[in-house]
């Protein structure tokens, strides 16, 4: 459960995710993503993806952003 801290400088705490780096942001190349919806057509969802990399107008993440519909993906 989430409560609010009055004050910036009284928050020490916290959570792990949010000092954490994602340093395997991994991404096709769009030469990659062109040739594959040529070949298979669009697709609507990107299962593997956040808001600065999604690939389709809805998208999954990994960790909680802005806009996604579902996160967790790689832990289900």
């Amino acid at each position: 459960m989430a409560t609010w801290i009055r004050g910036a400088t009284k928050n020490q705490i916290a959570d792990a995710l949010s000092k954490t780096v994602d340093m395997d942001d991994w991404g096709l190349h769009p030469e990659t993503v062109a040739w594959l919806k040529r070949k298979f057509g669009e697709w609507e969802v990107d299962r593997f993806a956040d808001h600065l990399n999604t690939k389709a107008p809805r998208f999954n993440s990994l960790q909680r952003c802005s806009g996604t519909e579902d996160f967790g993906t790689f832990s289900r």
